[in-house]
């Protein structure tokens, strides 16, 4: 952080300028973020279009929390996201999000998939149901059963496999007698 705060500085002589940038990259919620850039541009706004071009702007804290359990899970509500992926797969908050939720006094209906509403609930049955015809009008399927390969593997230690790269250049064998290009010192035909 402290090269971009130099280039700042050398771009924009100015220190007050200056003490909003660090401001601004200290800040630990997205609206504090934002009231700091704002004086920034309203102080100057080249600053402003400055910093917004050189600096591609990633917010890191606000909505990020890592719960310690048997192991650490870094929740973000913003995305609904966990890193144990039970959030992003069912759509329900796991328990680490639930933790977070309730940490915050929020309410945890609001973070639920949108298919768990009572709406969704509503609109599945919204369509009528058309009755299936008996299971012996049915047609006859062929089931077929899937076989494991045949191939076993070999008893022992599997050899190892040494994968040239395209890149490797392989030098040729040069004697160090005859200096003739095609064979070494061992297999030397000339006399010493």
């Amino acid at each position: 952080m402290n090269h971009l705060a130099d280039n700042f500085k050398k771009a924009y002589r100015n220190s007050t300028l200056t003490k909003l940038y660090w401001k601004a990259t200290r800040a630990l919620s997205i609206s504090n973020f934002d009231e700091c850039m704002a004086k920034i541009k309203s102080a100057n706004a080249e600053a402003y279009d400055w910093i917004m071009l050189q600096h591609l702007i990633i917010w890191a804290y606000d909505g990020m929390y890592e719960i310690n359990a048997d192991k650490k899970y870094a929740v973000n509500l913003a995305t609904h996201a966990c890193n144990c992926r039970v959030w992003q797969f069912s759509g329900l908050s796991c328990s680490h999000a639930i933790a977070v939720i309730d940490h915050r006094n929020e309410d945890v209906i609001e973070f639920c998939g949108v298919y768990f509403t009572v709406q969704m609930c509503g609109r599945s049955y919204s369509l009528p149901f058309n009755p299936m015809s008996d299971a012996l009008e049915l047609p006859d399927i062929v089931y077929t059963t899937v076989m494991p390969p045949t191939v076993r593997r070999t008893v022992g230690r599997p050899k190892k496999r040494h994968r040239q790269t395209e890149y490797k250049v392989i030098r040729p064998l040069k004697c160090n007698r005859c200096r003739v290009v095609g064979h070494n010192r061992k297999t030397s035909k000339s006399s010493i």
